[in-house]
């Protein structure tokens, strides 16, 4: 069995792509054998399974188009998940574009 990359309807979906393991980590998929989590290799274009050794080959939709990605929405989005409260951690200044990423708030 394979796994197939979807194409999203929006550009601002992703949900097609995998189940949401956690913010920082991305996506995650099953094993089709041992159900074990999956890490994605670019290179290979391959899904190999750390614990079971089976690997799974992707399909790559080759009528896909490529979206470009609003980040300052994806940045807006952080912080409304966030609440605008400061979680502590020390944060550097990362530009993108006219916007800067500061403690949790935007800055212009």
């Amino acid at each position: 069995m394979t796994v197939e990359l979807q194409k999203t309807s929006s550009a601002a979906s992703t949900a097609a792509a995998g189940r949401s393991t956690d913010d920082a980590q991305g996506r995650g998929f099953p094993c089709e054998r041992c159900g074990g989590n999956l890490t994605f290799h670019r290179g290979p274009q391959s899904v190999p399974c750390p614990f079971c050794d089976h690997v799974q080959e992707i399909q790559i939709d080759t009528n896909a188009t490529i979206v470009e990605q609003d980040h300052t929405a994806t940045l807006e989005q952080l912080v409304n998940q966030n609440n605008g409260q400061d979680d502590g951690l020390p944060r550097s200044l990362i530009w993108w574009g006219r916007w800067h990423w500061r403690r949790g708030l935007f800055h212009e």
